[in-house]
């Protein structure tokens, strides 16, 4: 049965939704139901941290919350009755509880099987194999999630295809990924997508199981349906079947389409179970709809007068030039007495110059700069990086003389110069060499004796096991005393939590076999693999100007007083939809078979106006849009987003 009483609170950013959920969760408990019967579907890490610490602090006594996001109760629920899916899956039991792989393990191990088919002369693409590997297994999610057969995903996009000779790199891309599947069949080591699958073919499918959930939960709150993948929006309607529910939709989200998020499908299944509750309109809603439209329209037919948020263009020739008027701007909002975390400077790819260059200036400024971005690499952690090159020395396992020079410069303290020339002498002559002493001459007595206390204490840890516990002791007595901010931290908790992960893989996983640890998982954090959780960890807290793209921004769940957009004129504000073998578009369930130049060309521009409206919306004073001719290669830059904003607010 349906309940009548289930409500559903729609409306978009900053209307006070998810707070109205939490005020449901709290009465419920303190009518007398138990917090283990109310389950609650959030986003993401982040807002399950966030909700755990609102019920923490809402309820006298918090007995076991059940908080998830979708994958994270997939994962659970699989782990929970493994029992009923290794029987239907392998005819008999034979492990007590299934090994998860993470994405970034998944991402090496398809990364290795592309390579594989490089050097047979296969998937010739512009592509780098990572890049590759990371579009396969997206395929895989969005198969697993749309509730399709692995092969339909990669045939789908085929389909489309007219170049002869992609069709026949995306063919190869699905015999990666039917070896990938088999590897995680064969090792009973599951990935994303196969935990999806097992769950969604054989534990919903279990009368057993279905009966056990109906009992299990009697409230199901769901926050942010419209950022759900399709599976999800399945799973809320069957338990809708016995339970009473309280959840939230915005009509302007759907920011997550590119990991499978389908608001049209989530809404058109559950708004007709639901008592719709219309939530007071965000103010800046006139202006976000406006700019919208003409973003979509692609020329200005539409202009409103908005007094907030106010709108201001900066445009100069070069980016450098901009990025040093944008500094000074938030050091005058400091002096003015702006709080840090009211500011975010937002842009649509934040490459290492932007992040170098503004972290450097505002750090003379004694403002602090915290990178709020989503998907980050460990190889782009200098901390972590440093950890690796101490294991790979004490392994003897061989190091570029560039990664070296970074670990003298963090662990001895020196400048740049000084570290290449003790990473080029200690690269060719082993740690056990003296220096010279022209060598000495040139880095100083004490530099030298640093090194000598170094190279002794690694020489001395040779007898160390080579696994996954020797990242926690190095930590403990070396990098420990050597961290500077939370990033560090953050950083070497993840590369410690990835190296655990990957032992327990390494055991598994036959393909991992043939190397070592140390070889492997450095190999792993070198060619560039997720870290999923480290931006989760470094995004915790609110302690400095944000740095993030427009979907860090949305996933934080934050609003700004003041936002800056840089690189306005940047084509990245309006990116192409379809990669070499990824089109989420075709995985809908409302897909009509076709694919063209002109679809795609109206879904970068729904995708620009969904994300620049979806900005708006979050900010409550002042947006700033920094527009250069050139960008940081000198490469000239004719994006038309700052004509449209000055047009939608009637600016010359």
């Amino acid at each position: 049965m349906i309940y009548i009483e289930n409500i559903l609170y729609y409306g978009n950013a900053l209307t006070g939704k998810t707070t109205k959920l939490i005020a449901h969760y709290r009465d419920l408990t303190e009518k007398g139901l138990k917090t283990d019967s109310i389950l609650v579907l959030v986003q993401d890490g982040r807002e399950i941290t966030r909700w755990r610490e609102h019920l923490l602090k809402a309820l006298p006594i918090a007995g076991s919350l059940q908080v998830f996001s979708y994958w994270g109760f997939v994962q659970s629920e699989v782990a929970r009755h493994w029992n009923w899916a290794e029987k239907e899956l392998y005819g008999s039991l034979a492990s007590v509880r299934p090994s998860f792989i993470t994405a970034e393990i998944a991402h090496f191990l398809i990364t290795i099987m592309v390579n594989d088919h490089r050097m047979k002369g296969k998937m010739n693409t512009v592509a780098t194999p990572e890049q590759m590997a990371i579009q396969i297994l997206n395929n895989m999610n969005l198969a697993a999630t749309f509730g399709m057969k692995l092969d339909e995903a990669f045939l789908r996009v085929q389909s489309v295809e007219t170049d002869p000779a992609r069709r026949i790199v995306i063919g190869e891309a699905l015999a990666v990924a039917r070896g990938f599947r088999k590897t995680c069949v064969e090792s009973r080591s599951f990935d994303y997508s196969m935990a999806v699958e097992i769950f969604n073919t054989i534990l919903l499918r279990d009368s057993r199981y279905r009966e056990m959930l109906s009992k299990r939960f009697k409230v199901l709150i769901a926050d942010n349906l419209e950022e759900g993948v399709p599976s999800q929006t399945d799973l809320v309607e069957l338990m809708l079947q016995s339970c009473r529910s309280f959840a939230v939709f915005d009509p302007d989200g759907g920011h997550t389409d590119f990991f499978g998020a389908d608001p049209d499908y989530a809404w058109d299944k559950l708004h007709s179970l639901y008592k719709i509750e219309r939530c007071l309109l965000n103010p800046n809603t006139i202006l976000a709809d406006t700019v919208a439209s003409n973003i979509k329209n692609g020329l200005t037919l539409e202009t409103c007068s908005v007094e907030k948020p106010l709108i201001k263009l900066i445009d100069m020739d070069y980016r450098s030039e901009l990025i040093l008027s944008l500094a000074e701007h938030i050091e005058k909002l400091n002096s003015q007495g702006c709080s840090l975390d009211e500011i975010a400077i937002i842009a649509p790819v934040i490459d290492r110059v932007l992040e170098v260059s503004l972290k450097t200036l505002l750090k003379s400024k004694h403002i602090q700069v915290q990178l709020l971005n989503r998907r980050e690499y460990l190889a782009d952690k200098e901390f972590a990086q440093v950890m690796v090159v101490l294991v790979s020395l004490i392994e003897k396992s061989p190091l570029a003389v560039s990664e070296l020079a970074q670990a003298f410069k963090i662990i001895l303290g020196l400048d740049p110069v000084r570290s290449n020339l003790l990473a080029k002498f200690s690269n060719s002559k082993g740690l056990e060499a003296a220096l010279p002493a022209d060598l000495i001459g040139r880095i100083g007595f004490a530099a030298n004796n640093r090194y000598r206390e170094f190279c002794d204490w690694i020489i001395a840890k040779r007898n160390l096991s080579a696994d996954a516990s020797i990242f926690q002791q190095l930590f403990g007595e070396v990098m420990a005393g050597l961290v500077r901010e939370e990033g560090d931290l953050s950083a070497s908790r993840q590369l410690i939590q990835s190296a655990v992960s990957f032992e327990k893989s390494q055991g598994k996983i036959d393909l991992l076999k043939g190397m070592s640890f140390v070889e492997g998982f450095a190999n792993m954090i070198r060619q560039g693999t997720i870290a999923a959780e480290a931006g989760k960890i470094q995004g915790a807290e609110n302690n400095g100007v944000v740095l993030a793209t427009p979907l860090a921004i949305f996933k934080s769940s934050r609003s700004f007083k003041y936002q800056f957009w840089v690189d306005g004129s940047s084509e990245s504000w309006t990116p192409r939809r379809a990669r070499e073998i990824n089109n989420y578009h075709l995985m809908s369930k409302g897909w009509n078979g076709r694919w063209d130049d002109s679809m795609d060309i109206v879904k970068k521009a729904e995708g620009a106006a969904k994300t620049v409206s979806g900005l708006i919306l979050r900010c409550t004073g002042e947006i700033v849009l920094l527009v250069s001719e050139y960008n940081s290669m000198g490469q000239e830059q004719e994006g038309d987003l700052p004509d449209i904003i000055r047009g939608s607010v009637g600016q010359v």
